[in-house]
């Protein structure tokens, strides 16, 4: 028998432990490659002895560690029956080494493209955590001892996940905290071993502790309250999963998150990288200027601001510049569309629900759209419709920065910067009763005012070209230009929708152009009818004008037919054609 096939259940829970701790399947083997221990399919195959021409088989060999990418390509499988048909994703081998005696291996394996991704980005990591595992089980075949295999796994295992980036916490079966690591003691705010001794409820006042350490059910994605060693506390989420030895359940590992980075991250991954700058607010006149320079003043402060323009000036695209451009920038961007959310949802949607809030809620709570956004920033777009039940939780909002979710019991600090926007009066909604005053004074502390395109000379132009080589990239075309006809049309029209407006009818005129410019044919049919009504228009005033100047003319040189040619000279045409327009005109 291998010294390894002698503690073979000691070595079959640190396979379970390392699978607890990285996304990849374990296998263990000794030096006569006989499978000891392995997790998911490799566990059916535990006794099984493996041919001499598997990776792992060479890493006992050599004493090499291997990190196989393309296993049944990589030019270590040549010789193997399954090189060119392996099932394996990825695989890391290292081997087991007792007094320069290689007498095993572990391979981390990966199935599938998420854990071979986690397996090559992290790999070296995971290279020197297999290494400090294979450091244990070389020790316990030397010590060969009666030791606590609990206290034992924990104790070898707290330097190696001290390198793991989720923060971890091991507990043993009587709920007991004996190992932290350093991210989790960045979190818990317990230096070091003082964790030890402490009782899991203490840092999560609802831990599952019977279904964990008694049924052995695992949890994923659980959210809780940790309660912090200085007295503060913070939203986590957590994933536990049982430690079992010979079947025995002999306590759990934890990995956990703070609800603040990961808002942070998507942040950072979802919008982060997409987020406006003032410099892609397209526009030179010098209404668009002044109001992108006060926007810039006053984004590198924390002050409530108000953005006040007509639906489509590019309200949002203001606050997102806003965001960017401040100290907040790292943290979360969060919209909220006060009119497009049913209003017997809104109030969960932004202050979120605790478990069990009421029929229908999740039984895990929900955070709202306050908490998504604490560290950030929170627009609040088409504030003028916010039902006013509401508005009076907003205004508690705006003055003690704290929320309380719907069925919670206690109020939550957050740290958030509030733009919201309207395209209403809302002075005029205050007169009539429906929005507060003083929440109106709350959030009108820093006023912009976006201009309408009507009143942003110079920018159609500039806009309606800028439009074009968007939807040329998208839609792949050749067009190079505008025309004469078209621009003409472009910059005349009123444009009720603004910049919105502007741009999905170039997105029109773009999609139906065949030729190299838009043409005015293209454009979209209310413009075309805004062009033909407006030189029906032209026509009209030309008749208007030509009707008074020749009444004037014949009253000044009376109504005779001396008088009549002596208009018709003045005017500049014949008797006769002045005899055909006075019949026309019935003068």
């Amino acid at each position: 028998m291998s010294k390894l096939a002698e503690i073979r259940p000691f070595v079959q829970q640190a396979a379970e432990a390392i699978a607890s701790v990285v996304n990849a399947e374990i296998t263990i083997v000794d030096d006569q490659l006989e499978r000891i221990a392995g997790t998911h399919k490799f566990r059916n195959e535990i006794g099984v002895r493996l041919p001499k021409h598997f990776i792992i088989a060479k890493t006992i060999q050599t004493g090499k560690s291997f990190v196989i990418e393309q296993p049944g390509a990589d030019p270590y499988c040549r010789g193997c029956y399954h090189y060119n048909d392996c099932e394996d994703s990825a695989f890391i081998a290292a081997p087991i080494t007792l007094k320069d005696k290689h007498i095993g291996g572990i391979g981390l394996v990966a199935f599938g493209d998420k854990q071979k991704q986690h397996l090559i980005k992290r790999q070296k990591n995971l290279l020197n955590f297999i290494h400090k595992m294979s450091e244990l089980l070389s020790s316990k075949v030397a010590e060969r001892e009666e030791f606590n295999l609990t206290l034992l796994l924990s104790s070898r295992l707290e330097g190696v996940i001290s390198s793991v980036q989720e923060s971890i916490l091991v507990i043993d079966k009587n709920s007991k905290l004996i190992l932290q690591n350093f991210s989790a003691e960045q979190k818990t705010r317990i230096k070091g071993k003082k964790i030890k001794g402490y009782d899991i409820v203490d840092l999560f006042p609802n831990f599952p502790d019977e279904e964990i350490l008694k049924v052995g059910s695992s949890f994923y994605d659980w959210e809780t309250l940790l309660r912090r060693g200085d007295g503060t506390a913070t939203n986590i989420l957590a994933n536990i999963t049982p430690i079992r030895m010979q079947g025995d359940i002999e306590g759990a590992v934890i990995t956990f998150k703070d609800i603040a980075d990961i808002q942070t991250l998507i942040g950072k991954v979802s919008i982060g990288k997409i987020l406006p700058t003032f410099d892609s607010i397209i526009g030179r006149s010098q209404s668009i200027l002044a109001a992108k320079e006060k926007a810039k003043h006053v984004s590198r402060g924390n002050s409530t601001i108000l953005l006040l323009g007509e639906s489509g000036t590019g309200k949002e695209l203001f606050a997102g510049a806003i965001h960017n451009a401040s100290e907040r920038s790292d943290g979360p961007f969060v919209v909220v569309n006060c009119i497009s959310i049913p209003e017997n949802l809104l109030e969960s949607e932004l202050f979120g629900y605790s478990a069990g809030a009421f029929t229908g809620a999740s039984p895990k709570g929900r955070i709202g759209k306050f908490e998504q956004a604490n560290g950030g920033t929170i627009f609040l777009d088409e504030i003028g419709d916010m039902p006013l039940p509401l508005q009076g939780k907003l205004l508690r909002v705006l003055q003690e920065r704290t929320i309380e979710r719907i069925g919670g019991k206690r109020p939550k600090q957050i740290d958030i910067r509030i733009i919201s926007s309207t395209n209403k009066e809302l002075l005029e909604l205050v007169e009539n009763g429906r929005f507060r005053e003083d929440l109106y004074y709350r959030l009108a502390v820093i006023p912009i005012v976006i201009p309408p395109l009507r009143e942003r000379e110079g920018d159609i132009s500039l806009l309606a070209d800028h439009y074009r080589k968007i939807h040329n990239s998208i839609l792949h075309k050749q067009i190079d230009a505008i025309s004469p006809a078209a621009m003409n049309i472009l910059s005349k029209y009123r444009w009720p929708g603004n910049v919105r407006e502007l741009k999905n009818s170039i997105e029109h005129a773009v999609n139906l152009e065949t030729e190299k410019e838009i043409s005015l044919q293209s454009l979209p049919p209310f413009l075309i009818e805004y062009e033909n009504t407006f030189l029906k228009t032209r026509i009209f005033d030309l008749h208007d004008q030509e009707q008074l100047l020749i009444k004037e003319a014949v009253d000044k040189f009376e109504n005779s037919t001396y008088g009549k040619e002596r208009a018709a000279g003045s005017l500049g045409i014949s008797r006769a054609t002045l005899y055909r327009k006075l019949k026309k005109y019935n003068l």
